[in-house]
């Protein structure tokens, strides 16, 4: 089967497109949605792991103090 010149022009123009979407995403998937050009997100800050361990610990003893003086003023009415 043979093709125009026309086609080979096109066949190769898609080749070249297909290898550029493909570099692209890999560049996205690699380096995140800033390696785009274009995309204006800013970085995403998060707080260090010990800080977040620390304030769910917090968290927890709080809920536990208030609970226990719930207790004690229930206690305390009864008296």
């Amino acid at each position: 089967m043979k093709y125009k010149p026309e086609v080979w022009k096109l066949k190769g123009v898609i080749d070249k497109q297909k290898g550029i979407q493909a570099a692209q995403k890999e560049a996205h998937y690699v380096l995140g949605e800033r390696s785009i050009e274009g995309s204006q997100e800013p970085p995403k800050k998060q707080p260090p792991k010990k800080d977040d361990d620390v304030n769910k610990r917090l968290s927890a003893l709080e809920t536990k103090i208030k609970r226990l003086t719930k207790r004690v003023s229930k206690i305390e009415k009864k008296k």
